[in-house]
């Protein structure tokens, strides 16, 4: 009997060992209905377990995608609100909005509140070094302001064609020209 349970056991533990033995066992090396029948079941078997699994792993990539896009979604969100903590945290701090995009960027990068960036050494160091280069760029603005434009009287139009030879396009400006000219020859 000890022997009969030891073979089960075996039998339990290595299931293909068995089936090589059973064929082993038939004379013709050919396999009997019980065993094709057998053999058939087992193929339908692994072949469910088989879409199952395939369904299961489909399943599963979707639902990443969708954790993906959620998380895309939740993170452009946060990113573009603020808290009203936040906004008193940057009024009373002077930030202007050359330096909000800085503050952003940092307090994502480090991946804390606007407020406790806005508290951050680093960060008020970057501030301080950006807000001084924009004072002495401004105080060096080395190019002339915006310059007016010209106004084209008579005697300075007559002047340029005496010049350059180039007469006027604008047909109002050549009026003036000769109008200038009539009346340098009447002065003389």
């Amino acid at each position: 009997m000890e022997e009969e349970y030891t073979e089960q056991e075996e039998a339990q533990k290595n299931p293909q060992e068995e089936e090589t033995s059973k064929s082993a066992d038939s004379e013709d090396g050919e396999l009997s209905a019980e065993e094709i029948e057998d053999l058939k079941k087992k193929a339908e078997v692994s072949s469910q377990n088989f879409e199952r699994a395939k369904k299961a792993e489909e399943e599963l990539k979707k639902l990443k995608d969708k954790a993906n896009e959620d998380k895309g979604d939740v993170t452009k969100e946060t990113a573009n609100e603020l808290s009203a903590k936040d906004f008193l945290a940057l009024n009373e701090k002077g930030i202007t909005s050359q330096d909000f995009d800085e503050v952003m960027d940092y307090a994502k990068y480090r991946n804390v509140s606007i407020s406790e960036a806005l508290e951050d050494k680093t960060l008020q160091s970057i501030l301080q070094t950006k807000k001084e280069e924009r004072k002495t760029a401004e105080a060096t603005h080395t190019q002339g302001g915006a310059r007016g434009a010209t106004k084209n009287d008579g005697a300075s139009l007559l002047h340029k064609f005496r010049d350059t030879g180039e007469f006027p396009d604008d047909p109002d400006d050549l009026k003036k020209m000769f109008q200038a000219e009539i009346d340098e020859k009447r002065r003389r």
